[in-house]
């Protein structure tokens, strides 16, 4: 079980690489009580979750019933842009995750991940376009087009 919080909440988090935060909140005094997670941004609230999810590892650590789990996006200026979060139980002062997405940014691996993936998709949008003149392929050359440009720009963010 993760170290206790003040005020004796309990939580954890961590980020994936769509930028979606996974974790869990639970107060023990509280057991049957779902928190509502709140996301701080620069100090600010961003936006909140309720943590009801079900996950099985939640219940056999004994974390409650399991139902406490939560999944939240981060907004793509704390990623992009970097900028501190914070995840608190709504009403309390107690944060129990927090990133400075700044770090993030410097992270040459990201950067480099994002910068081969924009690469195959480019190639494939190629491809798919050279596959015909139909509707279909147009448009799924124009999406994939769309999503190289995008992981372009998140990787020049990040550099």
């Amino acid at each position: 079980m993760p170290a206790r919080a003040r005020g004796g909440l309990f939580g954890e988090a961590h980020l994936d690489l769509e930028g979606v935060l996974h974790g869990w909140c639970w107060n023990p005094s509280l057991p049957r009580a779902r928190l509502t997670v709140e996301l701080i941004v620069e100090g600010q609230s961003s936006r909140t979750v309720v943590a009801s999810r079900f996950r099985e590892d939640l219940r056999e650590r004994g974390i409650g019933d399991g139902y406490h789990a939560f999944n939240l996006p981060l907004p793509p200026a704390v990623l992009v842009d970097g900028k501190y979060a914070a995840l608190r139980a709504a009403g309390t002062k107690t944060i129990f995750w927090q990133i400075n997405a700044l770090k993030l940014k410097a992270n040459p691996l990201l950067a480099s991940g994002i910068a081969t993936l924009r690469q195959h998709v480019a190639e494939a949008a190629d491809a798919v376009g050279d596959l015909g003149r139909t509707r279909k392929a147009a448009a799924t050359a124009l999406a994939l087009r769309a999503m190289a440009k995008h992981l372009r720009e998140m990787a020049d963010a990040r550099a």
